[in-house]
């Protein structure tokens, strides 16, 4: 008696087949799945995107008050800061909203004038506050940014800037001045101050004076320090 058995191999074949089969549609359909759920969300958030990101007029304030100094904390945007042609203070914002619209949180404190802006939502990445203010020459402004630039002209006050991520850049000026970037360079020129600290982790510091000073500090981690001095009898101490 024969016993054939020709069916073995066949049949093992035949039972793995439908396995691999089985792996096959299901990664094909997962695939799908993700594509399509990739494409919804980049249409969502185009739509989202259209109707949320957008560009916040323009609105200029006026404080009478007599100021003697100025406070501005801003999580993102810019601040400039330049000289007033009257005894007034003029304080122009604009900028961009994310999902709410930001507020302008602005108050007198004493002789200080105060500026606070909150976007509102830790979501509200598109939030930017940029301010331009106009102020007396001898107030004295105190600046700190997370991410943008600071720019201040011709004001003789002491003078504490800083941003996180942005440059910072002065021009002219009598009053101490401490300027400081985490991100970005650091640059003051024509300048008439006595005392200066200026330093970067991640820029250059430059920094050019009209008349002597008595001491300067100036530092970066990750960028070149230049000292540009007045020329005359004047002899400095360097270290």
């Amino acid at each position: 008696m024969t016993v054939l058995t020709p069916s073995v191999a066949p049949a093992a074949a035949a039972i793995a087949q439908p396995v691999r089969s089985g792996r096959a549609r299901t990664a094909w359909t997962c695939g799908g799945l993700m594509l399509a759920i990739a494409i919804v969300v980049a249409l969502g958030l185009s739509a989202v995107g259209g109707v949320a990101y957008q560009t916040i007029p323009s609105r200029e304030r006026v404080f009478t008050v007599s100021l003697s100094a100025v406070t501005v904390d801003v999580g993102s945007g810019s601040v400039t800061v330049t000289t007033s042609s009257g005894p007034d203070t003029v304080v122009t914002s604009s900028g961009s909203r994310g999902f709410t619209s930001p507020s302008d949180v602005e108050r007198v404190s004493g002789r200080t004038l105060i500026i606070q802006p909150s976007c509102g939502s830790t979501f509200n990445n598109h939030c930017d506050r940029n301010y331009v203010l106009q102020v007396q020459p001898s107030v004295s402004v105190n600046i700190d940014i997370g991410q943008g630039n600071i720019g201040v002209k011709g004001l003789d006050g002491p003078l504490d800037l800083h941003s996180g991520q942005g440059d910072v850049t002065v021009t002219g000026g009598t009053g101490a001045l401490r300027a400081s970037s985490g991100q970005g360079n650091v640059s003051a020129t024509n300048l008439g101050a006595q005392s200066v600290y200026a330093t970067s982790d991640q820029g250059n510091v430059d920094l050019g004076f009209v008349t002597p000073p008595n001491q300067v500090t100036a530092s970066s981690s990750q960028g070149h320090v230049t000292i540009e001095l007045p020329p005359g009898p004047a002899s400095y101490q360097v270290h």
